[in-house]
């Protein structure tokens, strides 16, 4: 019996941290003007290890929206090449479980 509510108690663990809702970010990517980066390259790293969770490109209005991320802290860095060597910036943001969060990331 002790077997068995100790399995029960573990499967509904299991089951609520796997109905946890995801968050998003949307990053808009523009320069020191606040002029947007079109087609910027974003990458989104878990911190505090600095473990890549996903990429992304922007549009052609410098923005993307990134999906499914677990909620925590989290650092979004684009890029962009506008002649031999690239320009780049970050931003921190927060990921909570439902929400969509807004961060603006500026290159230089």
């Amino acid at each position: 019996m002790k077997k068995a509510l100790i399995l029960l108690s573990a499967l509904i663990c299991l089951f609520i941290s796997s109905c946890e809702k995801g968050g998003s970010i949307k990053v808009t990517v523009q320069r020191p003007s606040m002029q947007p980066v079109p087609y910027a390259t974003m990458i989104v790293e878990k911190l505090p290890d600095i473990t890549r969770v996903s990429a992304a490109e922007a549009n052609s209005l410098g923005q993307a929206v990134i999906s499914d991320l677990k909620p925590g802290d989290y650092r979004v860095t684009a890029e962009n090449f506008d002649s031999i060597f690239p320009i780049t910036g970050s931003a921190d943001v927060s990921v909570k479980s439902g929400e969509n969060t807004d961060v603006t990331v500026t290159i230089q």
